[in-house]
């Protein structure tokens, strides 16, 4: 084991209920999978992003419409 899992890293992981031995990553990382999925399919690719800042005010917008206003499915 390494030093980034030591137990002084590990305790508040634990606490939290989530270890650190991979149960549940595989889960966790679908649900980022289909994130980016998304972002790329519906925002990304979409614009043509020129300059430095236009990436993060239309990624702010996409989050924004994502976490508040898209509809999703039961």
């Amino acid at each position: 084991m390494n030093h980034q899992f030591s137990r002084h890293h590990r305790r508040p992981l634990e606490r939290a209920g989530r270890g650190v031995a991979g149960r549940g990553r595989a889960l966790d990382n679908v649900f980022i999978e289909r994130l980016w999925r998304s972002l790329k399919y519906e925002d990304i690719y979409l614009k043509d992003y020129g300059q430095v800042d236009d990436p993060h005010i239309g990624l702010e917008r996409y989050f924004e419409s994502y976490n508040y206003r898209r509809v999703t499915r039961p």
